[in-house]
């Protein structure tokens, strides 16, 4: 018994990703219709949505460097019971 991936081509595959299909789910739900459409478009456009997010993160990155502050380990809220009770702890001990 030969399997499935032996007896197709890889051509074969890249055929059939690349085969339109309609809208299963029909216009039933706005949300629902936009995301199908946006994932089909991002499938047959796999090499722009793969170099967008790369973009997209690269550009975050160095976004947060220029613009953002510095890190700090320190958490503080002020105006709260639970903030008092910490600056009260870490007075007394």
């Amino acid at each position: 018994m030969t399997s499935l991936f032996e007896e197709s081509t890889i051509l074969d595959v890249l055929a059939l990703s690349r085969r339109v299909i309609s809208d299963p789910i029909g216009e039933t739900g706005t949300v629902s219709v936009f995301l199908y459409r946006l994932g089909r478009a991002c499938v047959r456009h796999r090499w722009r949505t793969i170099g967008a997010w790369i973009f997209a993160s690269v550009s975050l990155v160095g976004l947060s460097g220029a613009v953002g502050g510095e890190l700090t380990s320190g958490f503080v809220v002020p105006g709260f019971d639970s903030q008092d009770a910490y600056d009260l702890l870490s007075d007394r001990f």
